[in-house]
């Protein structure tokens, strides 16, 4: 089972302790202008909303910038977790949207990030014009396991649930330092992910991580009629060759109406670190097809 957590921790960023409260669904940052086309940055397990800096800095002015931190992840108070956390914060998402009439949205999505906003656009069609998911999948799963099932890897994801919990901080740690490398090409930023990792709450993350690792949306995709881009990571030390794992991700999509798979060479799980260009070129196709 230790080896299974440390598989995992390559495309789930994994955190750290204390008890949940009651707290916002979801934390938000504004920037930008306000009146331009609203976009909606959704950032990964244990990640905070900062790792998109390095896109927001190459976008036009004239975008309204929403960008979330998922409460309990980066040293973020934690929520309740009578709920689970990926339709936890699927629902917080559409009641913003909602709350604050926003339409013609455009949701960026990084990792477990990248599994809520296909959620929200199932949840508010009319409200969304385009989708930018970033090295994520609906059975992430089967990524490890090509042939599990559902059964299994819900299985499989409550005993990683209850390994996660019972770490020691030191313990935790070690497997942080050994991941991180694995997580990001770009070594100036492994003390940033380090210390995300470290402030956040075990709790939350090991939550996020069953439900991510024991969930299968791939049937759910069917339903949406969003313009999709999906960026995939890829990097020659992968084990998957480029062939084999776009293989994999155009599989994991076929139920996608409109959807353009991208690989982004060059690149760990942290695409917004190690290739941000990639977003942005992505985010700016969808941006123009809908001018």
């Amino acid at each position: 089972m230790s080896r299974l957590i440390t598989i995992f921790t390559v495309v789930l960023f994994l955190a750290s302790s204390s008890l949940a409260i009651a707290q916002p669904a979801v934390y938000w940052e504004t920037q930008g202008d306000p009146t331009g086309r609203p976009v909606l940055f959704i950032p990964g397990l244990m990640s905070d909303g900062a790792v998109w800096n390095d896109v927001i800095d190459t976008l036009p002015d004239e975008i309204s910038l929403h960008i979330a931190t998922i409460p309990g992840f980066a040293g973020k108070p934690p929520a309740s977790l009578d709920g689970a956390v990926i339709q936890r914060s699927t629902q917080a998402i559409t009641a913003y949207l909602e709350d604050n009439a926003l339409e013609n949205v455009i949701l960026v999505g990084h990792s477990i990030g990248g599994q809520m906003i296909l959620k929200v656009a199932l949840a508010a069609p009319s409200r969304i014009d385009g989708l930018v998911v970033v090295d994520s999948l609906p059975f992430l799963s089967a990524l490890y396991t090509p042939n599990i099932s559902i059964n299994q890897a819900k299985a499989q994801s409550q005993m990683i649930k209850v390994q996660l919990i019972g770490m020691s901080d030191d313990m935790f740690r070690a497997q942080q330092q050994a991941t991180v490398p694995i997580m990001s090409k770009t070594a100036a930023f492994h003390p940033k992910l380090m210390a995300w990792s470290m402030a956040s709450d075990r709790a939350t993350v090991a939550a996020a991580t069953a439900e991510a690792l024991g969930s299968d949306w791939r049937a759910d995709l069917a339903g949406i009629t969003t313009p999709t881009q999906v960026l995939a990571a890829y990097d020659k030390a992968m084990p998957l060759d480029r062939d084999a794992l776009r293989s994999l991700y155009e599989d994991q999509y076929k139920a996608l109406e409109d959807v353009h798979i991208r690989m982004v060479d060059n690149s760990f799980h942290f695409i917004p670190i190690d290739q941000p260009q990639a977003i942005t070129d992505a985010l700016v196709t969808v941006l123009e097809s809908h001018q």
